[in-house]
């Protein structure tokens, strides 16, 4: 009895022995486990420093390369543009276009490249030998259709070549600008027709560099439901940087309404005006184009 409790004795020591043992064991590991997570996230830390720096080093050599460029682009300094009116017509006109250089080299050959810009279909450019005004100061002329868009870049030849990047000429110079209906203003009856007075406001608020390309005359036929018809005149134009031609139109009996333009070039067209209601209130800024249905003979 007495040796089964000794033996009982040892065993409980021993496995008390062992619980010590691998409980220590546990606690080591776990210390080595704590150590190295510590270590790993120092390193990821240096990792991430380190990468934050390479990512801010990158940008700045990118906006670095980025501003030795642009400042490359600035040996040629941006155009100005002027109409050559003796020599332009509705089919064509020319604009005349002016850069200056900060250097270009002595006897380098200058020259300007244009074309339409038709973005899908590549098109040859044209050349055009710049003149040479004063110093550092070129320009050249570029024949231009008012139905196109167009870019142009200016080429130096010399112990390099160098090149601008191609610019768009803009349209609001050499083409024809649309008119609008700005505003507008009259009432509807029950059965949805116009009542007492109806008058709208047709605006051209962009010139273009060429007189004959502008709207000149506008009126209006205005068609009655009697099948009569007249013409009625602006009751107001305004010529204050942009032109603006005021309507005022009796609305009873009123079956059409034909706006009628007249260009500087003598070319008339038009646009037929709904009546709706619904059409002047969301749509009445529809835009009135040159080669909107031409007319040849207007009767009134």
């Amino acid at each position: 009895m007495k040796a089964r409790m000794e033996k009982q004795l040892r065993t409980v020591s021993l496995l008390l022995v062992v619980s010590l043992l691998i409980g220590g064991y546990n606690g080591i590991q776990v210390r080595n486990l704590r150590s190295a997570m510590r270590d790993s996230a120092d390193r990821t830390t240096q990792q991430i420093s380190s990468a934050q720096s390479s990512i801010q080093s990158a940008v700045w050599s990118i906006n670095n390369t980025i501003a030795q460029m642009r400042e490359e682009e600035r040996w040629a300094y941006p155009a100005s543009y002027a109409a050559n009116q003796t020599e332009s017509t509705a089919e064509g006109v020319v604009l005349d276009i002016s850069w200056s250089f900060r250097e270009v080299q002595r006897g380098a050959d200058v020259y300007l490249l244009y074309r339409p810009d038709t973005r899908s279909v590549p098109v040859e450019w044209t050349r055009v030998e710049a003149r040479q005004l004063e110093g550092a100061a070129y320009s050249a002329p570029v024949t231009l259709s008012p139905l196109l868009n167009y870019e142009y870049q200016i080429v130096v030849e010399g112990e390099n070549l160098r090149s601008t990047r191609p610019v768009s000429i803009p349209g609001s110079l050499y083409q024809a600008q649309p008119l609008r209906i700005s505003s507008w203003g009259g009432n509807v009856n029950r059965e949805g027709k116009w009542v007492g007075d109806f008058q709208f406001e047709v605006e051209q608020h962009y010139l273009s560099l060429f007189d004959f390309l502008n709207a000149g005359d506008i009126y209006l036929i205005v068609g009655r439901e009697d099948g009569t018809s007249r013409r009625v005149e602006p009751a107001h134009v305004a010529r204050d940087g942009y032109k603006s031609w005021f309507f005022n139109v009796a609305a009873e009996g009123l079956a059409s309404l034909r706006v009628v333009v007249t260009y500087g070039d003598g070319a008339v067209y038009y646009k037929d005006m709904p009546l709706e209601d619904n059409w002047w209130r969301y749509h009445n800024e529809l835009e009135i184009r040159r080669g909107d249905s031409p007319l040849t003979i207007i009767q009134p």
